[in-house]
């Protein structure tokens, strides 16, 4: 039975596509379904994993599996078809989705950084110099801030910032210059790169006497769900 020209051009059918373009070997990629997601983020309930406490009771593994499913979510309501690459090549390095959208037919990948912390971390280290190594082949899409807040009642919330490829380079490049050289101290080994949630905000980093100068936002405004930033 031969597939008709809509078919063939369906999501489903291109984003797998896609991901044999990029080395998938595994063949038993799950069907493209909203379910796949409800299922996977209820299973955190099930494990009573969550909690109204401050430092929620997931791994790195689990609170990063949680921010991905979640961004998986709000994109399917606004009409993407999506698939995690890590389904598919375990620690994608680059992007954790990939999405579609049925009226373009275009593709974009998709990086998720997830905290519960007012400092998300971003997976980079800076040398004391300021020097993150091969950042600009580190960020290769649009990046997905998660700020997942632990509520009453063994419940939460999730803020999603939305962030352009430059956005997200310049934003962290501007920011590791000002916190590793800037500050009134020496650094004397590596750091981790995080992001303030103001600044994804569009707020700056008041001064603090003897201590550091202000730092400034690169983002003019709030990326809070600036979903069309993802650019499809």
């Amino acid at each position: 039975m031969n597939s008709n020209a809509d078919d063939m051009n369906s999501p489903v059918i291109l984003i797998k596509s896609e991901i044999r373009k990029i080395g998938s070997k595994d063949s038993g990629l799950l069907d493209l379904c909203p379910l796949y997601y409800c299922f996977f983020f209820a299973s955190f309930v099930n494990e009573g994993t969550r909690t109204n406490s401050r430092n929620m009771n997931l791994n790195s593994n689990q609170l990063g599996r949680l921010g991905e499913t979640a961004v998986a979510l709000e994109l399917q309501k606004r009409g993407f078809d999506v698939i995690n690459l890590n389904d598919a090549i375990k620690n994608y390095e680059g992007a954790d989705l990939i999405c579609a959208f049925a009226k373009s037919g275009k593709f974009t990948p998709i990086q998720v950084k997830t905290g519960t912390t007012k400092n998300i971390q971003c997976g980079l280290t800076s040398t004391p110099d300021g020097l993150i190594e091969d950042l600009d082949m580190k960020i290769k899409c649009p990046w997905v801030f998660v700020y997942v807040e632990p509520k009453e009642n063994n419940d939460f919330s999730f803020e999603f910032y939305i962030l352009t490829k430059d956005e997200t380079y310049e934003l962290i490049d501007k920011s590791n210059h000002w916190y590793t050289l800037e500050w009134n101290r020496k650094l004397e080994k590596n750091v981790h790169v995080g992001i303030e949630l103001k600044w994804l905000r569009g707020e700056g980093s008041k001064e603090k006497d003897k201590l550091h100068p202000a730092f400034n936002s690169t983002l003019k405004e709030t990326a809070l769900n600036k979903w069309e930033k993802i650019g499809l």
